[in-house]
């Protein structure tokens, strides 16, 4: 989908951690939970995606589930960062940008 001032929209998922420490020492949900969550949002992002004709970088695909990404439940460390940036980068080389 093109948007306004010639630029193109990308949708893309969460990598999701199996990681869940964070969560179940503040009580706030199991880690069923919270990868369910994860998974249902991700889920729709792809349905959005496909209903809408965008393009969608699926990062849950494309990254495996690991803790080392991560360093909480939630936020990229460093490596998860430069993972996703990669990974990122490497779908929009795909794309004609002139």
């Amino acid at each position: 989908m093109q948007i306004n001032g010639g630029g193109n929209l990308h949708v893309a998922t969460m990598p999701i951690t199996p990681k869940a420490e964070w969560h179940i020492l503040k009580n706030l949900t199991n880690l069923d939970d919270v990868i369910g969550m994860r998974e249902e949002i991700n889920e729709n992002t792809r349905i959005i995606a496909v209903k809408h004709n965008l393009s969608l970088i699926d990062l849950d695909l494309m990254l495996e589930r690991s803790d080392s990404y991560f360093y909480d439940s939630e936020h990229l460390n460093a490596v998860g960062s430069e993972k996703v940036g990669c990974a990122i980068y490497e779908y929009l080389q795909s794309f004609d940008m002139h």
